[in-house]
């Protein structure tokens, strides 16, 4: 009985118009970013740059529990190599039970401890609570956030200084993975963070388009900040930023010349449970703000808006091709715009249809050749598809139907203590 409703002319019209609508989709979507790619080739205008006049430059880090971390990472941002009465740190200590808060003291910064259990927790939160009370002191420029587990460069806020004195209301440092060595599954990360950005973030700053936030190495201007908060009700307060700042037309610049260094998961629960995080809020931030890019794409052509429409409706990609193929198996006999792709050269053995597409796999090569990889991250690279097709149907569905959030913060558990001057770039310099 079922089949036989899925066959009747208005029904199976109506289903094979809908899937060849979503498939359309995944192929505009694949070749708006496919070409956005090619983007990274485009020469930078400026690689010297100064950071006079010196910016006046908050540094918050957010925490909870993280004593095996904190010590380095505000030992980093200390030998900063910039002006010390032009840049202050900021400790946020969101119930910590472990010896996070001492640790931060010892290191003479100052710490914001949040201990009262009336207070929600969260990163958000803590930033935004941080942020309000900087402002109303009234004496910084730029705001920069970091998490318990980076690294900043020395030359970090030389870079930042430079880009707000040149306009910038917002942007983002290059992030490059502190622990690619541990194991095969923070090298795969890391290659994939190099690819990101490569294809991604530099190719998008080419065009004049908004970069990614991440969480740590962003900063803003204080007149950003004045006008935006950050949302501790979201599991990614950066992605949401980025959404507000995107929807209100305020572009994000990325950085190249400011490199962070962040911690890549090394245990498969760690890396799931953070997914999860990232996905669930990557589904709200969709949910709130996808009609906002496509309005704002329509009425006034802003290419960031158009991008993120794109990367914010790619959110929901496994549900658009789980419909997909529930209906080119009920309509095999229909026309599906992937298969018609796919199908060409007509005639040709199934094994020379799919030799055409491998070329398309060797492409990303050229960013581990252009940053000099091992060649165990090219083996990486070839590991990644398999790598992800392994836990990317699971985290999705989880965090799709899952809880939206829990009252404990949500955090990944960071382990890796090493220090600024274990970074092979900043060893070398």
């Amino acid at each position: 009985m079922p089949y036989t409703f899925l066959q009747q002319p208005a029904v199976k019209t109506s289903a094979v118009f809908f899937s060849n609508f979503l498939q359309s989709y995944i192929v505009i979507s694949g070749l708006f970013y496919f070409i956005i790619s090619w983007f990274w080739l485009k020469k930078s205008k400026q690689n010297a740059f100064s950071p006079l006049p010196y910016k006046k430059i908050a540094i918050i880090l957010p925490a909870h529990d993280e004593e095996n971390v904190i010590g380095p990472a505000i030992e980093s941002l200390q030998k900063l190599d910039y002006p010390k009465d032009k840049f202050s740190i900021f400790i946020g200590a969101d119930h910590c039970s472990d010896k996070t808060v001492s640790i931060a003291r010892e290191h003479n910064v100052e710490v914001f401890e949040y201990s009262d259990p009336s207070l929600p927790r969260g990163k958000g939160y803590v930033i935004d609570r941080i942020t309000r009370n900087l402002l109303a002191r009234g004496a910084f420029d730029v705001f920069c956030y970091f998490d318990a587990d980076s690294l900043a460069h020395p030359d970090f806020l030389n870079a930042v200084s430079w880009q707000f004195n040149t306009g910038a209301q917002a942007m983002q440092g290059i992030e490059v993975a502190k622990n690619p060595n541990d194991n095969w599954i923070t090298r795969i990360l890391s290659v994939g963070q190099t690819l990101q950005n490569t294809y991604y973030q530099i190719a998008k700053h080419n065009l004049g388009m908004s970069a990614t936030l991440h969480g740590k190495g962003m900063c803003f201007s204080g007149e950003t900040m004045a006008r935006f908060r950050w949302n501790g009700e979201c599991l990614t307060e950066d992605i949401d930023m980025q959404a507000q700042l995107v929807a209100a037309g305020v572009r994000i610049r990325y950085a190249q010349e400011a490199i962070v260094y962040d911690e890549e998961p090394s245990k498969m629960m760690q890396l799931v449970y953070r997914n999860i995080r990232w996905t669930k809020g990557g589904l709200d931030v969709a949910r709130r703000y996808l009609w906002k890019f496509l309005v704002r794409s329509v009425k006034t052509g802003d290419k960031s808006a158009i991008e993120n429409f794109f990367r914010f409706s790619g959110s929901f990609r496994m549900i658009f091709v789980t419909v997909i193929i529930a209906l080119m198996y009920f309509y095999w006999d229909s026309f599906n715009l992937l298969y018609w792709i796919f199908d060409h050269p007509q005639g040709a053995r199934f094994s020379r249809k799919f030799l055409n597409w491998v070329p398309l796999w060797f492409v990303p090569l050229a960013a581990l050749w252009k940053d000099r990889a091992a060649m165990k991250d090219y083996a990486a690279y070839f590991l990644t598809p398999y790598f992800y097709f392994q836990i990317s149907a699971p985290i999705f569905i989880v965090s799709l139907f899952g809880k939206k959030r829990t009252k404990n913060w949500h955090r990944t558990e960071h382990t890796s203590a090493l220090r600024i001057s274990d970074m092979p770039a900043v060893a070398a310099d």
